[in-house]
């Protein structure tokens, strides 16, 4: 009889334990911390998307550089360009993600871009979604 388990992360069994750093970083104490495999994915991945290649101490090659996509002409292809791009950074950094969907809207008149990435932790087979505005 077949079934589908669920594989539980390791680090998901000490609820207690902080894993990583979330966003933003305004916690009670100096950082809000993550607790669970899923928040700590998400906050890197927001991380990534939020920084700059060359902003990141010691790594100067991590970072997205989504801003680029700023000023580009609103055509057609940019949104073609735009989801290769992100798919392409998410598997060269996230490689325990599988990106499901990316869905964009663009808005001529403010002259930006809305993303929504809908992603799932292989591992966990977990989904989630991130927002970025550019």
């Amino acid at each position: 009889m077949p079934f589908n388990p669920v594989n539980i992360d390791p680090l998901n069994l000490s609820p207690s334990k902080g894993i990583g750093i979330n966003i933003p970083f305004n916690g009670d104490a100096i950082f809000k911390q993550t607790f669970t495999t899923k928040e700590d994915v998400k906050a890197g991945i927001l991380n990534l998307f939020l920084t700059e290649q060359g902003e990141h101490y010691l790594n100067n090659n991590f970072g997205s550089g989504i801003r680029n996509f700023l000023f580009e002409q609103q055509s057609e292809g940019l949104d073609s360009r735009l989801e290769l791009f992100i798919t392409d950074q998410m598997a060269l950094y996230f490689p325990q993600v599988n990106v499901e969907k990316i869905n964009l809207t663009n808005n001529v008149d403010d002259n930006s871009i809305s993303i929504e990435v809908l992603y799932v932790i292989i591992n966990t087979r977990e989904t989630d979604s991130i927002n970025i505005f550019i």
